[in-house]
């Protein structure tokens, strides 16, 4: 019994011991045939002391001999499952098929291709390329087309392998656009057809320009940025390295200058520069409502649009019709086709042909308070020679000497200038008119005068005087200071040390009266220095220190009944 037992359990032991090792080890007696021959294959068949073949994937080799210009053989590959002690049927006399029946599985024929790497595969060649330039840090797409493109064909970008893929448009090999050497560079290509190949491309975020691209082969390699070809379409055939200003792969964010530069005259047309980033190739461009014609497409336009770079365009339009030689005025607008929609930009540019120059200039201006007359020196420019001037009215002031001629259609007069009167007060003119004539002063008499000049004169303001007085507004008491002098009228600003002071009325030429700025006070017991800024209408800008207050030593105090009326009788009074 226990013999019988022993038995049974190293039987058992025996057989797992065969099954475990032939799952270890998934091999199989395999033997080849078909030498010399267009059939060939191989038998599979259990190792020594095993009966059944293991499942899984075979390695096999064979050696083939073809012709030298091979460049793909199609392989129909058919398959027999047979018990090893029958022979399988076959079906013909070339042994290429079997028969499928009850002894015997049979599957196939299934079709293959094989792609041969060879001299002429190897001998690729480029003649297009086709793209739409992409702002930087957004991918581009490349379409290459040519001849003998070969599966075993690389892409490498700057140095950077692109992943192969089967099919660039499915978004689950996005993976494949990872960076992990943190380059900057990633992207993919499909080998779409032996003549185009298209690649997808990303430089980064702030790569501007065109990558260099080759194409590698075991057999051979070609940077494309060197080879001309026909790209975007351009003619004659250029080369990558050449569209790098004016249509590179990564462009910048576009943006417009808002002016015209280099601007020329050619007849009634002008030529100018306008400047950007991120210029396209083929861009629209207006001038005052005249669309231009790009010159690639129209070599013969009068006017037209030429793209440079990618930072400027080429531009000849008509000149404004409604210019003078002073000035004229375009109205520029620019418009582009972007990947994702239109870049778009106007302006209007004012072209200064001749700055207007002045009919006179002041020269000198000195006032005589004490004789209440003021010389006035100016220069003319005229393209009439003037000989003789006089101030209009004739009562207001002459010409002193004759005028003379300081060439370039320049003259020059020295004037004395009568004060106005205002009231009892003489002040200085604000302004003067002078008339010009072609003839001697002597023989002027009545004659007309061919030109007349109004000329404003910058009066000088001056304080003599301020007074400090107090002022009740809505039931408080504010600090007012008064102002006495001349040429006070054209104050617009008065500013009482940092702080500006509230002007209270019209300035009169004499007098100027100011509140004082809040939280600001001067005491009235002890003189004072304020400094004062007043400015003019015209800028003008005169520093003035005001001594306010009383200089007078302080009187005793009275009693405190009689101090109160005091108070309250000064501020009714200056009230």
């Amino acid at each position: 019994m226990k013999l019988l037992v022993g038995l049974g359990v190293k039987v058992n032991y025996q057989r797992q011991r065969e099954l475990y090792e032939q799952y270890l080890q998934q091999e199989v007696f395999a033997s080849g045939f078909g030498k010399g021959m267009n059939v060939f294959g191989w038998t599979f068949g259990p190792l020594p002391g095993t009966h059944r073949i293991a499942p899984g994937v075979r390695t096999t080799y064979a050696v083939l001999s073809v012709p030298r210009y091979t460049t793909r053989l199609t392989f129909e590959a058919t398959g027999v499952a047979f018990h090893r002690n029958e022979a399988p049927e076959y079906v013909g006399v070339d042994n290429s098929s079997f028969k499928s029946n009850g002894k015997q599985v049979a599957f196939g024929p299934i079709p293959y291709n094989l792609d041969i790497p060879g001299e002429y595969t190897e001998k690729f060649y480029v003649d297009s390329m086709y793209y739409t330039p992409a702002r930087k840090g957004q991918p581009v797409t490349v379409i290459v087309r040519g001849d003998a493109f070969s599966s075993q064909m690389g892409v490498v970008v700057d140095g950077k392998a692109l992943t192969k893929v089967i099919s660039l448009g499915n978004t689950a090999t996005s993976d494949a656009l990872q960076d992990p050497n943190g380059t900057g560079i990633r992207g993919q290509y499909e080998l779409v057809s032996s003549r185009e190949l298209v690649m997808k491309i990303y430089m980064g975020d702030n790569y501007v320009g065109t990558p260099n691209i080759t194409l590698v082969t075991p057999e051979r390699a070609s940077a494309l940025n060197f080879i001309n070809l026909l790209v975007n379409g351009h003619r004659p055939n250029t080369s990558l390295r050449d569209l790098v200003q004016t249509e590179p792969m990564f462009i910048p964010e576009f943006s417009l200058e808002n002016q015209l530069t280099g601007v020329v005259n050619e007849g009634n047309y002008r030529k100018a520069r306008l400047k950007g980033v991120g210029l396209r190739r083929r861009a629209e461009i207006w001038i005052n409502g005249v669309k231009l014609a790009l010159r690639r497409e129209n070599w013969f336009a009068q006017v037209y649009a030429q793209e440079e770079s990618t930072g400027e365009y080429s531009l000849r339009f008509p000149k404004d019709p409604n210019g003078n030689a002073e000035a004229e005025t375009y109205e520029v607008r620019y418009r582009q086709n972007a990947i994702h929609g239109l870049d778009s930009g106007e302006f209007t540019y004012k072209r200064i042909l001749k700055a207007k120059e002045k009919a006179y200039s002041l020269m000198h201006y000195a006032p005589n308070a004490k004789t209440a007359k003021a010389t006035l020196d100016v220069r003319f420019k005229s393209d009439t020679e003037v000989k003789c001037a006089k101030v209009s009215p004739a009562s207001q002031g002459t010409l002193v000497g004759k005028i003379t001629k300081e060439g370039d259609n320049q003259y020059r007069g020295v004037f004395s200038i009568d004060y106005d009167n205002l009231g009892s007060t003489r002040v200085e003119k604000e302004s003067v008119s002078i008339s010009l004539f072609n003839e001697e002063c002597k023989a002027a008499g009545s004659a007309t005068p061919f030109a007349t000049r109004d000329i404003p004169i910058a009066v000088h303001p001056q304080v003599s005087k301020a007074t400090l007085s107090v002022m009740i507004k809505d039931g408080e008491e504010t600090q007012v200071l008064t102002f006495d002098g001349i040429n006070l009228q054209n104050i617009l600003k008065v500013t009482v040390g940092d702080k500006e002071a509230e002007i209270i009325g019209s300035p009169d030429h004499g007098v100027l009266v100011v509140r004082m700025p809040k939280g600001t006070s001067i005491k009235d017991d002890a003189a004072v220095q304020v400094p004062v800024v007043l400015t003019t209408k015209d800028g003008t800008q005169v520093s003035v220190v005001a001594t306010v207050g009383n200089s007078k030593p302080a009187a005793k105090p009275k009693a405190k009944k009689s101090t109160k009326k005091s108070k309250s009788a000064n501020a009714t009074t200056e009230n």
